[in-house]
């Protein structure tokens, strides 16, 4: 009988072990797929941004919404965000939110993916360059048994944008 009990007990982590490497192989795929389409809508993005008259002509074009978030920046350049509001607060910066549905579709509300737009500007040799960071994040994340991980970046740009007839 115990010989029973142990048989069934180690078959049953054996199953936990198989289960999750499906399970990881799915989300493997799923990020793989978002992956694509999260590129494919930053350089969009990018683009039209750097194709616009002013940033704001570009923000209406993508139907962008601006939110306030509590920003530092990391030595290796990447950015920590806070939970962003409607409204500002002491020491937030502007940042700007796509969102979209699971089929990549743009919404107003919260959605299963975002996009947010960091612009910031620099002055070299006496040219104000627009500068960008851009992130593109699943908001839920993927399926697993051991393990849930929410925000999971997908992409990264940076890009920036110098303008005709910017100099300081």
């Amino acid at each position: 009988m115990l010989e029973l009990i142990t048989s069934i007990g180690i078959f049953s982590v054996l199953c936990v072990f198989i289960l999750e490497m499906f399970l990881g192989a799915n989300a493997m795929q799923m990020k793989a797929r978002d992956k694509g389409k999260a590129v494919l809508l930053s350089e969009t993005v990018a683009e039209t941004v750097k194709s616009a008259s002013s940033f704001e002509d570009a923000l209406s074009e993508i139907g962008a919404t601006t939110k306030w978030a509590d920003i530092k920046k990391h030595q290796d350049g990447t950015y920590e965000i806070s939970d962003f509001h409607d409204k500002q607060c002491d020491g937030e910066v502007a940042v700007y939110v796509l969102n979209y549905d699971k089929d990549w579709n743009t919404v107003n509300k919260s959605g299963e993916y975002s996009i947010i737009i960091i612009p910031y500007e620099e002055e070299i040799q006496g040219q104000k360059i627009a500068n960008y960071e851009m992130y593109s994040y699943c908001l839920n994340g993927y399926p697993s048994l051991l393990h849930k991980e929410n925000h999971v970046k997908l992409f990264e740009l940076s890009f920036s944008d110098l303008k005709k007839g910017d100099s300081v």
